[in-house]
């Protein structure tokens, strides 16, 4: 599981112009596992790409995207210990002539 915590104090809390935060969890690529121990590091690799091969539907991940409606808050999105998980925020209203801020 992952908490998420967000500040967005510029959003727009009218709903005409939603704004999102957007996971896609992706698993861990062997060859990225950096270890110290060589022995440990190979065995971590090994046991990673045999979960790779077993996976029964290898499909493409799907992002999961959370409407934010206040300023700041928090959510929970379940995720496997083995993945890595890229964040992405979408905002209708940002723009270069008007910026918003999150955090």
């Amino acid at each position: 599981m992952i908490r998420v915590h967000y500040e967005a104090p510029d959003i727009d809390q009218t709903g005409s112009s939603p704004t999102y935060i957007t996971l896609l969890e992706k698993p861990v690529d062997p060859s990225e596992i950096l270890d110290g121990d060589a022995a440990a590091a190979t065995s971590e690799k090994l046991m990673m790409e045999r979960r790779m091969k077993q996976a029964t539907n290898p499909r493409k991940p799907r992002p999961v995207s959370q409407e934010i409606k206040e300023p700041s808050g928090s959510f929970v999105q379940r995720i496997r210990d083995d993945s890595q998980v890229d964040v992405c925020i979408r905002a209708s209203k940002a723009g270069s002539n008007h910026p918003m801020r999150f955090h």
